[in-house]
C-alpha cells in the first residue's frame, strides 16, 4: 500500500475532495503569470482552506539569515510567528530548522512566551510542516487553530497538502530567479550598448581612442559621483537632441 493511500484512510469524503480541488488548483498555477509573492499567498490561502480546524496560516522563510513571515492569514498570527523568532523556539522554528513536523498535540506550555501570546489570541493548537524538495527545506508552513489540538484528519490533510505545496513553492523560487538572471542579462546588454554608443560619440568628438573614450565617461562617473551608465544615457540623449533641432 502507498504512504498516500494509507494516509487518505483517516479522511472523510467530504475532506478529501477539498484537498483534490486544492492540489489541482495549485498544479494550475502558472509561474509567468503570477509573482513569487502571490504563489505564497495562494499556498497560505489554500492551506487554511484545506486543513481541518485551520483558522490562520503563515510562511516562515529565511532571508538574509533572519527568519520572515512573508505571508499570513490574519495579523494575530504574524504576533505568534514574530514571538518565535525573537525568542529562537517554537514550532515554526523548530520545523524549519529540522525538517520536521512539529504539532503541539500537548499544548504550548513548553514555549511559554508563545503560549501566553497564543492565548491571549485565542490559539491554543500549532501545526507547523516543512516545505521541501529532494530533502532541501524552503519554508515552514504554520497553521493555527482555536481548538485544542489538531485532529488525525487535520494531520494527514497537511501532510498531503505540505508535499505539493513545497514542490509550487520549488518551483516559484526557480521561475523568480530564471526571470531576474533574465532581466539582469537583457539589463547588462542595453548597458553595454549605450556605453558604447556613447564611447563613438566621444572618439568622434575627441578624436581618441575606445580606451580614452571610456576613461573619460569613468572620470564622469566618478567626479558627479553618478553611475556611468547614466553618464552614458544623457551623453547619448544631448547628443541625439542635438542632432535633431540642427536637421
Amino acid at each position: 500500500m502507498s504512504k498516500e493511500s494509507a494516509t487518505t484512510g483517516v479522511v472523510s469524503e467530504l475532506a478529501g475532495d477539498v484537498l483534490r480541488d486544492t492540489l489541482a488548483r495549485l498544479a494550475c498555477v502558472r509561474f509567468s503569470d503570477s509573482t513569487l509573492d502571490e504563489v505564497l499567498e495562494l499556498i497560505v490561502t489554500l492551506a487554511c482552506e484545506t486543513v481541518t480546524d485551520a483558522d490562520a496560516g503563515s510562511l516562515t522563510l529565511r532571508r538574509q539569515g533572519a527568519l520572515a513571515t512573508p505571508h499570513y492569514s490574519d495579523e494575530a498570527v504574524l504576533a505568534l510567528d514574530e514571538v518565535q523568532y525573537e525568542t529562537g523556539e517554537g514550532p515554526c522554528v523548530q520545523a524549519l530548522a529540522e525538517g520536521v513536523v512539529v504539532h503541539s498535540d500537548e499544548g504550548l506550555d513548553r514555549w511559554p512566551e508563545l503560549a501566553e501570546r497564543a492565548q491571549a489570541a485565542g490559539i491554543y493548537s500549532v501545526l507547523s510542516s516543512p516545505l521541501e524538495v529532494r530533502g532541501e527545506v524552503f519554508a515552514s508552513l504554520n497553521l493555527y487553530s482555536r481548538a485544542r489540538k489538531f485532529d488525525e484528519e487535520a494531520r494527514q490533510l497537511s501532510a498531503l497538502f505540505a508535499g505539493p505545496a513545497g514542490t509550487t513553492f520549488a518551483n516559484a523560487l526557480a521561475y523568480a530567479a530564471a526571470a531576474k538572471l533574465n532581466e539582469n542579462l537583457r539589463e547588462a546588454i542595453a548597458t553595454r550598448e549605450i556605453i558604447g554608443e556613447a564611447k563613438g560619440i566621444l572618439m568622434a568628438r575627441q578624436a581618441c581612442t575606445s580606451d580614452e573614450a571610456f576613461d573619460i565617461l569613468r572620470r564622469a562617473s566618478q567626479r558627479t559621483n553618478r553611475k556611468l551608465r547614466d553618464i552614458a544615457v544623457e551623453l547619448v540623449s544631448t547628443t541625439e537632441s542635438q542632432q535633431a533641432r540642427k536637421a
